[in-house]
């Protein structure tokens, strides 16, 4: 029998990626001032993919519901980053942020797949 994953790795991770990514806004005045690409792309990376553990992790027995729901977050972080470079609302469209999300979140959402996951911890029986 393989050995399976709990499916609370995801929600672990999900928080985990939140929490670091939101401290980088905290420290960027301090620290990150100097690395351009850490102080702007990684906070939103961590974020991609804090989002995409989440929905592994809600719709961690339903393939087909996971699959809809990542397809539906990437294009709605790509429409954001469009509307943004074209001045429909505030911030600054930038195709290395749709690259950064589909790099964060791509390997969460393939890893759903891959790995036997089991969604409590106390199936271990």
């Amino acid at each position: 029998m393989k050995n399976k994953i709990s499916s609370k790795v995801f929600l672990i991770f999900s928080l985990a990626s939140i929490l670091l990514g939101a401290n980088f806004y905290f420290i960027e005045k301090f620290i990150l001032k100097k690395d351009y690409y850490i102080a702007n792309y990684l906070p939103d990376g961590l974020w991609a993919s804090s989002f995409t553990a989440i929905i592994c992790y809600i719709w961690i027995d339903n393939k087909k519901c996971r699959s809809i729901w990542f397809l539906l977050i990437i294009l709605i972080m790509f429409l954001f980053e469009i509307l943004q470079y074209s001045n429909v609302i505030r911030g600054t469209g930038d195709i290395n942020d749709m690259f950064i999300y589909l790099l964060f979140s791509l390997p969460i959402f393939i890893l759903s797949f891959k790995l036997n996951i089991k969604k409590k911890l106390n199936e271990d029986t």
